[in-house]
């Protein structure tokens, strides 16, 4: 009885020391591990990344929606973390020596996922119209009544709370501007975007998947409004994305996902410190399999079969803890 004791004590100890050991080695991992979600400082006027992606200020003449917005886009396959950005509006007679006429501050721990969109309401929503489908932060109290003008304005998209010192500044901070209405402004990318009516909005060209640094280019001033309404895809190729969790939904980092197409070739990737994960440029229109793999985690559905003709950032698996060594080895 004494003999089977020890054993079954020396067997019990054996394990602990195992999944310590794994665990050391996943935290080393984790700390040379460089993060995908990035805090980028962009030269100005050159916006790889995020992006002002629609304005809308229709609402006040009895629009199609019942409040202003500013959209955000995150044009590139990593997270971004966009904690302490700014919007920042002038209008469009405001002389360009001067601070915003209205600011809208994003909070802190804000992290813009690939290919998603933040959509910033910008005045009351008690207008007639439709209520907005989505809204990631109410900044109305920041904007006069008014909220933003449908007939032109500049808006710039900084990477500081910190007012610029006006809207043609050339710092490091700027990420992104705006200029639209058929008046001539300063506060413009090359050349301004057109003029809105009360029931359109600027919004970046269907399909666009760059930022050229002409407002006149990227955008166009003749459609309705469309808040957090996906980018078309007409390129060849899309984007595609998700998280990794636990059952606590808190995101499993390093852990290696696979993307096999039906020639039989594969890439991988692993997750960043927030559980997300990305392909860029996948073929759209084919079909792939998606697998998931992570130590000391098992997965009801550890594969997916994929046919994607659209950038998708929503593909997303949940992970048990594995509570066994035999567990922790049928993983690999």
């Amino acid at each position: 009885m004494k003999k089977n004791f020890t054993l079954s004590a020396l067997l019990i100890f054996a394990v602990i020391i195992g999944v310590t050991l794994a665990g050391n080695a996943s935290a080393q991992t984790e700390k040379n591990c460089t993060s995908n979600t990035t805090h980028i400082a962009y030269a100005p006027e050159s916006s790889a990344g995020v992006v002002i992606n629609e304005v809308y200020g229709g609402s006040e003449t009895g629009g199609i929606y019942n409040a202003d917005f500013i959209e955000l886009y995150n044009l590139s396959a990593v997270a971004v973390d966009i904690s302490d950005y700014s919007v920042q509006y002038y209008t469009a007679g405001q002389i360009n020596a001067g601070a915003p006429t209205s600011t809208a501050h994003i909070p802190a721990a804000t992290i813009l996922q690939p290919f998603s969109f933040y959509v910033i309401r910008v005045s009351p929503n008690n207008r007639p119209g439709s209520a907005l489908p989505c809204a990631s932060l109410d900044a109305s109290a920041s904007f006069a009544e008014t909220g933003i003008a449908s007939e032109g304005g500049k808006l710039v998209l900084s990477s500081t709370g910190a007012d610029l010192a006006d809207c043609t500044s050339t710092s490091s901070l700027v990420v992104d501007r705006v200029g639209y209405g058929e008046t001539p402004v300063v506060c413009n990318e090359t050349l301004n975007a057109g003029q809105p009516s009360t029931s359109n909005s600027v919004q970046r060209r269907a399909g666009s998947t760059a930022d050229t640094d002409n407002n006149n280019s990227d955008f166009t001033a003749i459609g309705p409004p469309t808040p957090c309404a996906r980018l078309a895809t007409t390129a060849a190729v899309v984007n595609v994305g998700g998280r990794v969790t636990n059952s606590s939904d808190r995101g499993i980092s390093n852990v290696v996902l696979s993307l096999t197409d039906s020639n039989g070739a594969i890439r991988t990737t692993i997750t960043d410190s927030s559980g997300y994960y990305s392909f860029a440029d996948v073929s759209a229109g084919i079909t792939f399999i998606l697998t998931v793999k992570a130590k000391h985690f098992t997965f009801n559905q550890p594969t997916q079969v994929l046919n994607i003709s659209d950038d998708t950032a929503d593909i997303n698996f949940v992970g048990n803890s594995a509570r066994s060594m035999k567990e922790i080895r049928s993983i690999f």
